[in-house]
């Protein structure tokens, strides 16, 4: 991991009748102006030092400008009064706005495809600690990983709609991972009004379902290129990290579950059974039934239920016993892709958070979506 970030600082002392601009890399800090010097004190990153420095730059012109009027002796104590005022406003105000530029790193990123949530690295335990899941759920092992940002909703038909009307199908540098020209020019059902199909009017809104894993490789690819960022599928890890949290709850909000959190199989006909919108299940009423926040520990939504979701790794059975701890990546090799989360027609059972599912990469499936993940730009990713 490379630190980008660095500490800037400006500000203004008063002292001896004159004003020093203190400009360099340690923090802001106005020792007048703030009782508390250091709370002005943020790392900011890189690309906004830049527009730091401008303005550290036109508050030091402005400063001096005024402070050679202010000491001319012609100047009545009014006059003096009222420029130290001023200069006392225009300090705050320039304090105010670094302030927007310093206040630490952004907790939601948006590139217009959507909130990616802040997921903070650091360690948690992965893995089946109400010893109820399956053989390779286990043993519960810890995982250090580094700060990501995180898809508030699986990618929805809006969004994926976007990568096929700029021809994402037809480009082969986005499909570098494989599946190039297998698959049409749209995922299944797409066309289909009972899956809630994209091409559809009024299912914009619906999560993206019918994609292979090679589809949504080639989404985040895409997505990187048209925003400039590094976006791409996230790895179990990551995927369970923002989940659950660190806390090893049973869902992504907690450990029980009932039909007002999540749109999962409680019981019901399989015809009554259907896909929800993203983000469904956030405390309004939908269509007579009373639902509750379904966010889990980052903010993130349906991360239990509606549809399974692609990762990134290979699925290993016995992978837990033999991961990394800083960054596991799944199996280097393998046949299988990494699922997780799990279908509206799925019990409750497969939608715990630390249930792990495999299938294979071409399979394209009416309850499998995806979303992705935004890498922090603090982090060089050197794997």
């Amino acid at each position: 991991m490379t630190d980008h970030s660095m500490r800037k600082c400006w500000g203004t002392d008063y002292s001896g009748g004159r004003i020093k601009i203190l400009c360099g890399f340690q923090c802001f800090q106005s020792e007048k102006i703030l009782k508390q010097p250091e709370a002005a004190c943020q790392d900011i990153p890189e690309e906004k030092t830049g527009a730091l420095s401008f303005f550290a730059f036109i508050f030091s012109a402005d400063a001096i400008l005024i402070v050679k009027v202010r000491q001319t002796n012609s100047l009545g104590g009014h006059l003096k009064n009222n420029i130290d005022g001023v200069l006392r406003l225009f300090s705050i105000f320039t304090l105010l706005i670094a302030g927007t530029f310093c206040s630490g790193p952004e907790t939601v990123v948006n590139d217009g495809f959507g909130d990616y949530l802040r997921v903070e690295g650091g360690e948690f335990l992965m893995g089946d600690n109400f010893d109820e899941g399956n053989s390779d759920e286990i043993p519960v092992h810890s995982v250090i990983l580094d700060t990501y940002y995180i898809g508030k909703h699986k990618v929805t038909n809006l969004e994926y709609a976007k990568f096929i009307k700029a021809g994402g199908y037809a480009e082969p540098e986005y499909w570098k991972a494989g599946g190039f020209e297998e698959y049409g020019r749209a995922p299944a059902h797409w066309d289909d009004a009972v899956h809630k199909g994209g091409s559809i009017p009024g299912n914009e809104n619906y999560p993206v379902i019918g994609v292979s894993w090679f589809e949504a490789a080639a989404y985040c690819r895409w997505l990187s290129s048209e925003t400039g960022w590094t976006y791409r599928l996230p790895t179990e890890a990551e995927w369970e990290r923002a989940a659950r949290g660190t806390d090893q709850r049973r869902y992504a909000w907690g450990n029980e579950i009932d039909k007002s959190r999540a749109n999962y199989d409680y019981g019901m006909e399989r015809k009554d059974m259907e896909l929800k919108p993203a983000g469904a299940y956030d405390g309004s009423i939908r269509n007579g039934l009373q639902t509750r926040d379904n966010a889990a520990p980052c903010g993130a939504y349906d991360m239990t239920g509606n549809t399974f979701e692609w990762c990134a790794d290979f699925y290993g059975r016995t992978y837990y016993s033999e991961s990394p701890t800083m960054n596991p990546r799944g199996p280097q090799t393998g046949t299988s892709r990494v699922l997780r989360s799990a279908g509206y027609i799925d019990s409750a059972y497969y939608q715990r958070a630390a249930s792990r599912h495999k299938r294979g990469p071409h399979v394209k499936s009416h309850a499998t979506g995806f979303r992705c993940v935004r890498e922090d730009p603090a982090v060089r990713d050197d794997r």
